[in-house]
């Protein structure tokens, strides 16, 4: 029977090789050769990147074996054919083996889905740099995806004051009706949300299908 590779622990693991520095090297672009069997698709990502080096320079070396096979970095690589580079920065990954590298590939894209954005310094952020003049675009965000992040939305909250009477209920647009008891403690998050225009009806049962009626048409 065969056994299963011992798991390394975090103590006998080997220190990062980083002791005699990145070596960082310029490379024709064309003597660079994908990995055939990349998993990642990275087509729709190749102009936003292309965007990003005409802006601000190739600022993060591209990854590669001895053989010149990409390891990390092949948006980087055909962004860099779209924009017509004759060279690109690349450091040889001399210390991994073929099975490290294949690893590594994986997860150089997967650990960087782990993060996620915080919203409200996300918008200053993204504020801070429209404020300089900066194209907000060139950064990956559409149009669109930034009309929704950075304009002021109209979100109204009717008599905030008021307790709940017998036959008060919230009408929420785009979320199924709910009675107001169900979301009490989620009120002021409900009331912040961007895409969410909240309204106090304290109508009756029979007004409120009225007011859902008048409201889809």
């Amino acid at each position: 029977m065969s056994k299963r590779p011992a798991q390394r622990t975090s103590s006998d693991r080997r220190a990062p090789a980083f002791a005699g520095g990145l070596t960082i090297e310029q490379r024709p672009t064309g003597s660079i050769k994908p990995y055939e069997k990349n998993p990642r698709v990275n087509d729709a990502a190749v102009e936003k990147v292309a965007d990003s080096i005409r802006e601000f320079g190739f600022r993060q070396p591209i990854v590669i074996d001895v053989a010149g096979v990409i390891v990390c970095g092949h948006t980087r690589w055909l962004a860099a054919k779209q924009l017509g580079l004759q060279t690109v920065p690349c450091h040889v990954a001399l210390d991994l083996t073929p099975a490290q590298l294949r690893a590594y590939r994986l997860a150089d894209n997967k650990t960087g889905e782990l993060s996620d954005w915080d919203p409200v310094r996300l918008v200053d952020e993204l504020a801070a740099v429209q404020a300089e003049g900066i194209d907000a675009t060139l950064l990956g965000w559409t149009d669109d995806e930034l009309t929704a992040l950075l304009e002021p939305r109209d979100v109204r909250l009717i008599d905030r004051e008021v307790r709940e009477p017998p036959t008060m209920t919230w009408v929420l647009i785009g979320i199924p009706t709910v009675r107001y008891s169900e979301i009490a403690g989620e009120v002021e998050r409900i009331a912040a949300a961007p895409d969410v225009l909240c309204e106090v009806c304290a109508n009756s049962e029979a007004e409120l299908g009225q007011c859902s009626e008048d409201r889809q048409r």
